[in-house]
């Protein structure tokens, strides 16, 4: 009866088939392919019915396979689509036939005979005697032969069933297995090979010294015969290896002619290769590789359990030692001797050829060797030296975060990152604090593929408790650093209140400014570098603000006091002495004044800092900068900026400390100016009741005397020796009085007392009009705010002087002046007139000075330039003459002119 293997995972359609071929054909059903191969071994079936959709099966790969295995035995597929719509792909598979499911009775019928001879009938017997025939006799006898040898194969296969569950030594098992096979199928030698990654390497043999099959490893190839075996998953015998193009000649087989190899297949997949060799061609046939690869099936079942129990046992070792190695550092709280106890532990209890610790740095762009061993060179310490993380394995662990194994065959150059020698192998693991690497665990093989799933297992839970002891020693560090810190700290913080409480107890004497800022160059140069530090490059620069510019003066300078040529007074571009710049709101200094914000700079270019859009950084520059504004009644008057040589001697605690120090600085020079404004007050009150009292004193007395000499002069006969005196005294008294106005003028104008400067200019101006009949036009743009009295002074006198010149000199017809204040920066007067002008080159008489007492343009220009200003003067004949000052507003112009004159 032919038999018929069904292969379906549908038990309505098992039914079915059976139900329809049971009475005529022996049915078989398998749901999957690995049984479907087994069955295809041991029951050789005469047709086969597949269905392609199969799970956790390619169907289309599993009918490749059985049309490999059994070329001439038929194979119908069974397809749930219709005709016209079958998939390309179905209908190109090898089979013999497609069947459309459901399937029609009949059209299976059709189907099965088409591929299947027809039930023979009976053995004939001899008609005569009533005795089967030679032929039937002859087959009978091949029948029993059959029989006998099918049932020693079948005891075999029991008695193999049997061993499987006896032990779980892998090299002892398969000797018992293959002393079992050697009872049916002659060979001389067998080995098993396991499937280690791309490497078949042998287990066990029978036939073969422990040299010989040591040899026995074959890296994948597609030349090779047992990796044919593997890809294909189907047996492949070798009937003469000198003729094969899959036969890899070695000088341990060189006695080998014939060879058959079978997949072990474990859950579809290959688990290894089990090879039978004879020394003689065509040893083995087509039954031979049935039957063995019927055992195969149960042999991997074997090899599996023994390596899950091998397995199971390293796994309890390796616990054993992770526990052991994690009781021996969990004291440890030094990074150091915890890395080098860690790689300890690691190499000599594990025994792996090499084993290294990297520490990585916190934003991972370089690492440090904290420890390292290795079999083959001497003992490497600690290299506190960081190395550039580059392509190797460390540095993908260190940017993924996931362990990595990679095996070098051959290694190549620099493969290691110590690049100390090549290995085969390597693993490395990452040792994770909050999802942060904060080390990489190394290890290294000479054994290509000698690093696995276990040593990955084992490195990743030694790198979990190597994680928590690290943390606990970060943790400690951080608690000693903190205690350490907090102690530097409050030694600082006292040291700078002690400053600060001094800068306020200067502040409070009511120094004037430049005093103040000596001790406050002094004092901030002690808060940030104090007397005695190694490290007391200080320079500390205030500036404030004029208007529209920052006045910037150095009030303590390190670097230049302790220079080391003393003697050179050239001043670096990038020393600024007490000068002048333009705020621009985009430079670091403008944000600062700009938004009343502190600030913290390191390697920069100084001068960038005043004069350019943005400060540009400069890879040679070293330097650490902390700016603070200063700040008084909500109005920010300047900056005070300390400078560093080193990029990084400043940190916030020091910012807020400038920022407190600043305030009071502020305070002290707002007190200053104040104080400093008082005094001129004082001093313009004095000069005042001065004016005043000799004005209204000795100036009406002299007044008095010179009226009464007058009268005194037309009661004495003329050409009297009494009239000449008299007339000599009148000449006096005029002098005197002239003197005396000048003088009380000098002092104060007396029409300015109590008024705005301004207003009493437009009042002069008009006045002077109405008075001599002249049309005037005054005009006053931009508003000065604490404008000296200096400066007031001689813009009132230039003004008048001007007027008083152009009324006598220019006979004129109109004056027109303009006033107009800069930025609260200067001060300009215009006055122009309509006159008859003059020659520059040859002035008229009216420029030059009396006795140089005199109000003319050369008096106006000096005046001018007392306050350090500037007068101008354009005329020519016939065109009028244009007379124009300008006057700076800075208070400092006035500090000198002050003590002048007093």
């Amino acid at each position: 009866m032919a038999t018929i293997l069904h292969i379906d995972h549908d038990d309505i359609a098992q039914r079915f088939v059976k139900a329809t071929l049971g009475h005529e054909y022996n049915v078989v059903s398998a749901t999957d392919g690995p049984t479907a191969i087994q069955y295809c071994a041991m029951i050789q079936p005469d047709l086969i019915l597949m269905d392609l959709d199969l799970p956790d099966t390619d169907g289309y790969e599993l009918n490749s396979r059985l049309k490999q295995f059994m070329p001439q035995t038929p194979v119908l597929i069974l397809a749930a689509d219709g005709p016209g719509a079958l998939p390309a792909e179905t209908r190109a598979t090898s089979s013999d036939g497609i069947l459309v499911k459901p399937i029609a009775e009949d059209e299976l019928w059709r189907s099965i005979h088409l591929h299947l001879p027809q039930p023979g009938p009976s053995p004939k017997r001899d008609s005569t005697f009533g005795v089967l025939s030679d032929d039937a006799i002859d087959q009978l006898e091949a029948q029993i032969d059959a029989l006998n040898q099918a049932n020693k194969r079948l005891a075999s296969l029991n008695a193999i069933s049997a061993l499987i569950g006896t032990s779980l030594d892998l090299e002892h098992l398969t000797d018992e297995i293959l002393g079992q096979i050697q009872k049916t199928i002659d060979f001389d030698s067998a080995t098993l090979f396991l499937l280690k990654g791309n490497i078949l390497e042998a287990a066990a043999s029978r036939g073969l010294s422990e040299y010989r099959r040591g040899m026995n490893s074959f890296s994948k190839s597609d030349r090779n015969s047992a990796w044919r075996v593997v890809n294909n998953k189907l047996p492949l015998i070798i009937n003469d290896v000198t003729k094969s193009k899959y036969w890899e000649p070695r000088p341990e087989l060189s006695l080998v002619r014939s060879w058959l190899g079978v997949p072990l297949i474990y859950k579809d997949h290959v688990v290894g290769v089990l090879t039978l060799d004879k020394n003689e061609p065509e040893a083995f046939i087509e039954a031979d590789a049935r039957y063995f690869f019927t055992l195969a099936y149960q042999i991997a079942i074997a090899v599996e359990n023994a390596q899950l129990f091998q397995d199971l046992e390293d796994q309890a070792t390796r616990l054993k030692l992770i526990n052991e190695v994690s009781h021996e550092i969990a004291t440890i709280l030094d990074f150091n001797l915890l890395f080098e106890a860690l790689a300890w532990a690691i190499f000599e209890r594990l025994s792996y050829d090499r084993v290294a610790i990297f520490d990585v740095e916190q934003t991972h762009s370089s690492i440090v060797l904290q420890a390292y061993f290795d079999r083959f060179i001497p003992q490497l310490d600690g290299d506190d030296r960081p190395h550039s993380v580059d392509e190797t394995l460390v540095e993908q662990v260190v940017k993924t975060g996931r362990p990595a194994v990679v095996t070098y065959n051959p290694p190549p150059n620099g493969s290691d990152p110590l690049e100390e020698r090549d290995v085969h192998s390597e693993l490395a693991t990452p040792v994770l604090v909050d999802n942060n690497v904060v080390a990489v665990i190394s290890i290294g093989s000479d054994n290509v593929n000698g690093l696995g799933d276990q040593d990955l297992w084992t490195l990743s839970s030694l790198a979990s408790h190597a994680a928590t002891v690290v943390e606990n020693a970060r943790l400690y560090h951080n608690i000693d650093s903190y205690s350490e810190k907090l102690e530097r700290t409050v030694a600082a913080r006292t040291q700078r209140l002690q400053a600060v409480n001094r800068i306020s107890h200067v502040v409070s004497q009511g120094l004037d400014v430049n005093e103040l800022l000596a001790v406050v160059g002094h004092e901030i140069s002690q808060i940030f570098a104090p007397e005695g530090s190694t490290e007391a490059e200080i320079k500390v620069v205030i500036g404030l603000v004029f208007g529209s510019h920052l006045n910037l003066r150095i009030i303590n300078d390190f670097f230049r006091s302790n220079r080391s040529d003393p003697g050179n007074d050239a001043v670096r571009p990038d020393m600024i002495v007490d000068a002048d710049y333009k705020l621009n709101p985009q430079t670091s200094v403008g944000q600062v004044i700009g938004q009343s914000k502190p600030l913290i700079l390191r390697n920069v270019d100084i001068l960038n800092m005043y004069n350019r859009t943005s400060t540009s950084d400069k890879l040679d520059l070293r330097n650490s900068l902390l700016m603070a504004p200063l700040i008084t009644a909500g109005k920010t008057i300047g900056l005070i900026m300390v400078e560093s040589q080193l990029d990084d001697a400043f940190d916030e605690s020091d910012l807020e400390s400038l920022e407190s120090v600043a305030f009071q600085v502020a305070t002290g020079i707002e007190h200053a100016r104040l104080l400093q404004k008082t005094r001129e007050l004082a001093i313009v009150d004095e000069r005042t009741r001065l004016a005043r009292d000799m004005h209204d004193g000795v100036a009406q007395n002299l007044a008095y005397l010179l009226i009464q000499v007058d009268r005194s002069l037309n009661l004495v006969e003329e050409d009297s020796k009494l009239e000449t005196q008299l007339e000599l005294i009148g000449t006096v008294l005029k002098q005197n009085i002239e003197e005396l106005r000048r003088n009380i003028f000098d002092l104060r104008p007396v029409d300015l007392e109590g008024k705005s400067l301004f207003d009493v200019l437009e009042n002069f101006v008009t006045e002077f009009g109405r008075r001599w009949s002249l049309k005037t036009d005054c005009r006053v743009q931009g508003e000065a705010k604490d404008m000296p009295p200096e400066v007031e002074r001689c813009l009132y006198r230039i003004l008048q002087e001007s007027l008083s010149n152009a009324r006598q000199h220019a006979q004129c017809t109109q004056l027109w002046v303009e006033v107009l204040v800069k930025d609260n920066q200067t001060v300009s007067l215009e006055v122009r007139d309509d006159g008859r002008g003059f020659e520059m080159d040859q002035p008229s008489g009216h420029v030059r000075r009396r006795k140089g007492k005199g109000l003319g343009l050369v008096s106006m220009r000096e005046r001018a330039e007392d306050v350090a200003g500037q007068l101008h003067v354009e005329s020519a004949r016939g065109q009028g003459t244009r007379i124009y000052a300008e006057l700076p507003l800075d208070n400092r112009v006035g500090d000198d002119d002050a003590s002048r004159s007093t």
